[in-house]
């Protein structure tokens, strides 16, 4: 089954690495018309980091619920799997946002 997640994982993270850059250009360009104390790419960058923590503790929390069986390896790679796709399809929602 680790097998299995891991390369949609990767496919996941890439995804979601260029969405995230893509978005951060958006604001950058956008941000340059605009006061500087509204810029959304400095507040991209702290709330990625921020669900970054909160994936990794959520996941992590998944995989500690089996107190090292190994479900808890499936469960916490899947977490990540879930959690990831769904950052990068909100992250695009934000692309398509900013293009309205």
């Amino acid at each position: 089954m680790l097998a299995c997640l891991a390369p949609e994982i990767e496919f996941w993270e890439t995804r979601l690495q260029a969405t995230l850059d893509a978005l951060r250009a958006l604001y950058v360009e956008h941000d340059a018309y605009d006061d500087p104390v509204r810029a959304l790419a400095p507040r991209l960058d702290a709330y990625q980091a921020q669900w970054v923590t909160w994936r990794d503790a959520k996941c992590g929390f998944e995989y500690d619920k089996f107190r090292g069986g190994s479900m808890g390896r499936i469960t916490g790679a899947d977490c990540r799997l879930y959690e990831t796709a769904r950052r990068s399809m909100e992250l695009q929602d934000l692309i398509e946002e900013v293009g309205l």
